[in-house]
């Protein structure tokens, strides 16, 4: 399904993961392991929450939030209602790394790869943005994804940016 016909909400999400495989082509196993969240168990479960939750969350304008474990991942997906990074910042309170304090503590981070995906709905956008942290064990391998353009100048500054 994922490779041959997916819907275009589900496709925004693929393309992304492709962008990032590209990225990362010289490791093979963070290509391996990226593609792997191509699933339906984490992202044909995202897309259904989308289609359900989205009209909601756009109209009363709330930050709504599912997550998943399956398998080797945790993940996480974020609707807001807005598309411009500020703005996205202003739903998830002010700042990235903040909003994800409660999402990794509910991570087993030892054992499963922490992804948070933030589908933004903004007029008249569509944005999606993804968090990658490798779990511990694999640190070595697998590259650390930050969505970059959410984070906030004291932000990049913490991890060196």
């Amino acid at each position: 399904m994922w490779d041959t016909a997916p819907d275009p909400l589900a496709q925004q999400l693929v393309r992304h993961i492709e962008r990032m495989c590209e990225a990362h082509a010289a490791n093979s196993k963070a290509v391996k392991t990226l593609r792997g969240i191509i699933v339906d168990g984490i992202l044909g479960e995202h897309v259904k929450f989308i289609k359900k939750k989205l009209k909601t969350a756009v109209e009363d304008r709330q930050t709504v939030e599912h997550s998943i474990t399956y398998e080797e991942h945790f993940s996480t997906l974020t609707i807001v209602a807005a598309s411009d990074p500020a703005a996205i910042r202003r739903c998830l309170g002010g700042m990235y790394f903040e909003y994800m304090e409660r999402i990794l503590a509910e991570a087993d981070m030892d054992h499963r790869n922490t992804v948070h995906w933030i589908f933004a709905w903004g007029e008249p956008n569509v944005a999606v943005h993804m968090l990658f942290l490798p779990k511990r064990s694999a640190l070595s391998g697998l590259p650390t994804i930050l969505p970059i353009d959410l984070l906030t100048t004291q932000e990049k500054s913490q991890v060196g940016l």
